[in-house]
């Protein structure tokens, strides 16, 4: 993992969003950075050579999206320099995820 990675994950394994993420999960034939199962969302830490990447990434985010999940994309300089705008967008994810479930 990149320090990016690391930060984040420090972050979403305690479990401070309220929902169990997964790091390095395999979904559909590609390895997410991170996956919050019951809710069905996925978060990618992108760094520079997400760049040169963005058609593949937006392809594999249409897959992604195909199979019901929600993709969050945020860059690695953002977890670094503004980790608790990066938080509050996951969190913000995770509300809209959650309002989402059928009720138990």
């Amino acid at each position: 993992m990149t320090l990016s990675e690391h930060v984040l994950w420090r972050e979403l394994r305690m479990r401070r969003m309220g929902e169990s993420f997964r790091r390095q999960a395999p979904l559909s034939g590609f390895v997410v950075d991170f996956f919050a199962p019951r809710i069905g969302l996925v978060v990618e830490v992108d760094g520079a050579p997400h760049v040169a990447q963005a058609a593949r990434d937006r392809a594999r985010d249409a897959i992604l999206d195909r199979s019901g999940l929600l993709v969050v994309r945020v860059s690695s300089a953002a977890v670094i320099d503004r980790l608790e705008e990066v938080l509050a967008t996951i969190r913000d994810a995770v509300t809209t995820r959650r309002a989402k479930l059928p009720p138990s």
